[in-house]
Parts: structure tokens; sequence; C-alpha cells
């Protein structure tokens, strides 16, 4: 099956990834001190970073204007963080692979409506 990206081999590197006991993505481990921790008396700082990093930007500036080779460039970016979640909620390798080709048919197909208020992973996902 050949993915949006273009690249054949994503289903063997998302099986060989997926199977890595040490991947922290598919793992929950330590996400609960982190989900646990307060910022109680830390003021936001008056310059706020911004939310999409200017290269992120520029990408999918480009993909919301039609370009396929900044699309493209997103996929690799986020298809593991994706496949990931996909594979946690699925549980199941090929139904996983899946799913993460329609989250990026569906972006692909949506981008007009990212506006950056939000990380560009925070909308994907």
């Amino acid at each position: 099956m050949r993915n949006i990206s273009g690249d054949d081999s994503l289903q063997q590197d998302m099986d060989e990834w997926s199977h890595n006991p040490l991947n922290p993505l598919i793992r929950l481990g330590g996400l609960e001190g982190a989900l646990d921790s307060r910022l109680d008396g830390v003021a936001p700082s008056a310059e706020a970073a911004p939310v999409v990093a200017p290269e992120e930007a520029a990408l999918i500036a480009r993909a919301q204007e039609g370009d396929q080779d900044a699309f493209a460039v997103l996929v690799r970016t986020h298809q593991r963080q994706v496949y990931a979640l996909a594979l946690r909620m699925l549980r199941e390798n090929e139904t996983a692979y899946e799913a993460t080709q329609e989250v990026f048919l569906a972006a692909w197909q949506g981008l007009r409506s990212f506006k950056g208020k939000a990380r560009f992973a925070t909308w994907l996902y």
C-alpha cells in the first residue's frame, strides 16, 4: 500500500517501530507525573512564543496553497505520532495504518481550516 507522502516503506517502518517496547509514544509511562504537575504562581510570559514554529508555519502555508511536497514533509514529521495514537486506540497494526492514512487525507482536505491558533499537531490529532 502506498501512503499519502509517497513512501512505500511506511508500513514496514510503522510495524518495526510499533513493536519496539522502548517506544515512549506507545508506552504511556511517565505521563502521569507530567499530567499532575502544577504551574501555580507562574505568570505567563509577556512575549509568548509563537504557537507554530516558523519553519512549520511556512510548510503549512505552502501546503494550504496546494504544495503537495510541503504537505509530504508535514506527513513525515507527524506520521509516527499519529500512527502511535491510532495503534493505542485500535490495537491492530493494519487498522492503525489505515486510520493514519485517513487522518492525513482528512488533514489535506481540511488544511485551509487550520488558522494557527494551536499547534499543528494539536489540530491534526
